[in-house]
């Protein structure tokens, strides 16, 4: 499965501007009656979904400043890979202690009950823009950027931090 990260090091996280930033996508069950939708082996979390798995795992789900923290050390986008890479060491394209992948999985719509997959990504943040939206980080073909339109029912990728 692309979105497992195959260093060699047993840590589950990479320490990135002070933040330990998980190496995997959280996986889940399917659950659309709360919110967690899995499909071709991506799982995808709406927006109480992620904060709730978050709290579960004694973690949380990345702010808008963690976000903007991560995109300021630049990105890469992998074709082979279909996903980008974050961090210092971004420009490698290969798994690094100073560098993430996030993987291109799409999002899952629950209102035509499918997934718009392609090569971007779309992955939950805890927070909110307005009563039915939150902010996500969203990325496409070498750009990335925090959006400020996620439904708060559709499903996103979701990478938790701590700290």
């Amino acid at each position: 499965m692309r979105q497992r990260y195959l260093g060699n090091n047993d840590k589950d996280y990479i320490v990135i501007n002070g933040l330990k930033w998980d190496k995997n996508n959280v996986i889940g069950s399917h659950d659309p009656s709360n919110g967690i939708y899995v499909v071709d082996e991506k799982t995808y979390f709406d927006y109480n979904a992620a904060i709730n798995t978050a709290k579960e795992k004694n973690k949380r789900c990345p702010t808008v400043e963690d976000w903007n923290s991560l995109l300021s050390l630049g990105h890469t986008y992998d074709t082979g890979l279909g996903g980008m890479w974050f961090g210092h060491d971004h420009s490698l394209k290969s798994q690094s202690e100073r560098s993430i992948f996030l993987l291109g999985a799409g999002y899952y719509w629950p209102g035509i009950n499918g997934v718009y997959q392609g090569s971007f990504g779309h992955y939950c943040c805890g927070d909110m823009s307005s009563q039915t939206q939150a902010y996500f980080l969203y990325f496409y073909n070498n750009k990335a950027s925090i959006l400020n339109t996620w439904t708060i029912t559709n499903g996103f990728s979701l990478r938790l931090v701590k700290g």
